[in-house]
Formats: C-alpha cells, structure tokens, sequence
C-alpha cells in the first residue's frame, strides 16, 4: 500500500510534465518546423489556394534580383507563374527554427533548390538560401510574414 500512494503521486508528475513538453513543443520551434514542411507539401502540390493559405495578407516576398512583392495577390501571380512551367519543381529544409519569447513570432532558416524554364525556355537549376518569418495569427495558426531567398 505505501509503495502504491508513492508511485501515484509520480505517476502524476510524469504525465504532467509529458503534457508540458508537448504542449511546449506545439508552441515553439517544432510549431514552425510543421507550418514550414505543411507549406512545402502545399507548394509541391501546386495547389495556389492551399499555398495561399500559409500567407499573411500583408506577407512580403524577396526574391533574388526583383523587387519585393507585396501582398496575396503578387505573391498568387508568382506563385502560378512557376506552377504553370513545366517541369518546374522545389525542394527545401529549414536547418533552423527559432520562436520568440513571446510566442506569436518565429523565423526558420534552411537551403533550397528548385528548377524551372525562363522566358527563353532554358532550363535554370538553382540552390540558395531563405529565412522566413512567421506571425502567429488571432486564430493560433502560424503565417507567413515575410519570405527571403536569395
């Protein structure tokens, strides 16, 4: 019997840190991990609503050589301009993710590589880097705030 009022109380504890840690791992840099590859599987379907989705309205992209495109509507274009290439496709891996103290911004920084056909029709194979930049949204969903690659 005393063996058992000992080992209930632990049992208890367990479960509340295993609860803790995971309702942790949700909010911090496994959140975004998760938002950043739901993201990719979004754009390797080419889906432009579904990759529409993980944009902020107010989301920001730079890209490498333009100026930055602002907003849905410019990101939809360049996003259905590279769906429509054909043979185009995308592979990336954030190295790391990272969520503010607060817990409503977060950033997740890796490598990429993609190809796609230019205006002339030649095939371009590049690699690079980006940082994104997530904003938790009212609703507790992670957004895309800003896209940088280069």
């Amino acid at each position: 019997m005393n063996k058992l009022l000992c080992i209930i109380p632990l049992a208890v504890l367990i479960l509340f840190v295993y609860a803790f840690q995971s309702q942790t791992a949700m909010d911090g840099p496994e959140a975004i991990r998760k938002a950043d590859g739901d993201w990719l599987k979004a754009v390797q379907s080419k889906d432009i609503i579904k990759v529409l989705a993980f944009y902020r309205d107010d989301a920001a992209w730079l890209l490498r050589d333009t100026t930055p495109i602002r907003g849905k509507e410019g990101i939809q274009s360049v996003w259905s301009g590279f769906f429509a290439t054909p043979g185009s496709w995308i592979q990336w891996e954030p190295t790391t993710a990272l969520v503010s103290v607060s817990g409503d911004l977060g950033y997740s920084e890796g490598t990429y590589e993609m190809r796609y056909s230019d205006q002339q029709g030649k095939t371009i194979d590049q690699k690079g880097s980006y940082v994104t930049i997530w904003k938790k949204d009212k609703d507790g969903a992670w957004k895309l705030a800003v896209d940088i690659s280069n």
